[in-house]
């Protein structure tokens, strides 16, 4: 009970923290590094990374993810389930990426693909951020490893990290 209050607390640091910060520009760094969008690619089903970030490649596909193993830092998998009953993307081993620079570009890159491939996924940036980082902080302590390893961005938790995680964490 004791660890459950002291996560708790912890979390509602963390999004509090996410919350209160604004985030920049998404498809630009300080450094004026930015990502590529990379012109062949042409569907998910190809082996083709759809951006370049840095030393990233970014890869979004629709296959199955246990098919979807890499021994390779610097690929960074993305699994589109936007054509389900609750429109969803996942980011495979999202737990590695700790920069919250690095996690912003990365939203800017999913929402750029939405807008390129559009459907009926809809999530605020903000709400991206923050998902993720309870899915580290989460996967950090070991606590539900299994589900915190992978970030599921499924439009049913918009408003959980959107606007009702501080009061869920606070109990107010």
């Amino acid at each position: 009970m004791k660890n459950l209050k002291i996560y708790k607390k912890v979390l509602a640091l963390i999004t509090t923290t996410s919350i209160a910060i604004a985030l920049p520009s998404l498809s630009t760094r300080e450094d004026g590094k930015s990502h590529i969008i990379n012109q062949d690619f042409t569907s998910a089903n190809s082996d083709v990374p759809f951006a370049f970030l840095d030393n990233y490649k970014i890869y979004i596909t629709n296959k199955d993810r246990s098919s979807l193993t890499s021994d390779d830092a610097n690929s960074i998998y993305i699994i589109d389930e936007r054509f389900r009953q609750d429109p969803n993307i996942c980011i495979m081993e999202s737990y590695k990426i700790v920069d919250r620079e690095d996690m912003q570009r990365i939203i800017a890159i999913l929402q750029e693909y939405e807008r390129k491939y559009p459907s009926n996924w809809k999530r605020s940036e903000q709400s991206l951020l923050n998902e993720w980082l309870v899915h580290n902080l989460c996967s950090g302590i070991s606590f539900r490893k299994s589900h915190t390893d992978d970030v599921d961005f499924n439009n049913a938790d918009e408003k959980i990290y959107k606007e009702k995680i501080l009061t869920h964490f606070f109990g107010n």
